[in-house]
C-alpha cells in the first residue's frame, strides 16, 4: 500500500502454536535468527520495531518467537563473529534503537494485551513515562493519506484471517516502548543524526 517491501525468513507457518519453545523447535531457531540478522545487515535500519513482547501475553507462539528472535538479532547484527558467512554479502550493522509497538493501532493495546483500558489505566506494568505516543493519524502529503488510513487499507488486504480495519481519519495514537538503545521520549529519531551529515 505504501510502497514498502516485506521479507520473510525460513520460518514455517505450521498452524497455531501455544508457546515460543514449541515454535522455535519446529522453525530451526538458528536459521531463522540468521535470516533476521541478515536482513538487519542488508537494510541497515537505525530503528527496529517489534510488534510483539516475546511473552505469553502475545498468545500465538509464532508471535512470541518473532519478538524473541528480533531482540536477539538486534544485539547480534553488529557483531562480525556472528554468522560470519554472511559477510561475503553484507557488513555488520548495529541499529541504534529497538522499540516495541505497545499499544494503539495494530499494537498490544488494540488487541487488549497491554496499554490502557477504557478508563485510561495501564493494563500492564509499563509506567506511562516510559512510553512514546506517536500520532499515526498525521496526513502524509507524499502518500496522499494518513498513516492510520494506510494501515487500515493494508490490514484489509489480509483476507485469509478476516482482519479488515477501518481507514480511520484524524488523530490516532500508537504507543511505543524503548526496549534497547537511548530512550525515545519525543520521537523515534530524536537521538539519531538523520541529516546529510552522516553521508
Amino acid at each position: 500500500i505504501d510502497g514498502a517491501e516485506q521479507y520473510f525468513t525460513r520460518a514455517i507457518d505450521f498452524g497455531f502454536s501455544k508457546t515460543a519453545d514449541e515454535t522455535v523447535q519446529k522453525w530451526d531457531r538458528n536459521k531463522v535468527l540468521s535470516d533476521v540478522v541478515y536482513n538487519i545487515r542488508r537494510f541497515r535500519p537505525d530503528v527496529v520495531i517489534l510488534v510483539f513482547s516475546g511473552t505469553p501475553r502475545d498468545g500465538h507462539g509464532h508471535h512470541q518467537a518473532s519478538s524473541i528472535l528480533g531482540k536477539e538479532a538486534f544485539s547480534l547484527a553488529g557483531d562480525p563473529t556472528k554468522f560470519p558467512e554472511q559477510l561475503a554479502y553484507v557488513q555488520p550493522w548495529a541499529p541504534k534503537l529497538l522499540m516495541m509497538n505497545a499499544g494503539g493501532p495494530g499494537g498490544a493495546q488494540a488487541k487488549g494485551k497491554g496499554g490502557q483500558n477504557k478508563a485510561g489505566k495501564n493494563t500492564d506494568d509499563t509506567p506511562p513515562a516510559d512510553r512514546l505516543n506517536l500520532d499515526v493519524g498525521v496526513y502524509s502529503p507524499e502518500l496522499g493519506a494518513s498513516f492510520g488510513e494506510i494501515g487500515g487499507a493494508s490490514r484489509s488486504e489480509n483476507r485469509t484471517q478476516g482482519t479488515g480495519a477501518a481507514e480511520t481519519k484524524g488523530s490516532q495514537l500508537a504507543t511505543m516502548e524503548t526496549v534497547a538503545g537511548d530512550k525515545a521520549t519525543k520521537d523515534l529519531f530524536e537521538n539519531l543524526d538523520i541529516t546529510w551529515n552522516r553521508l
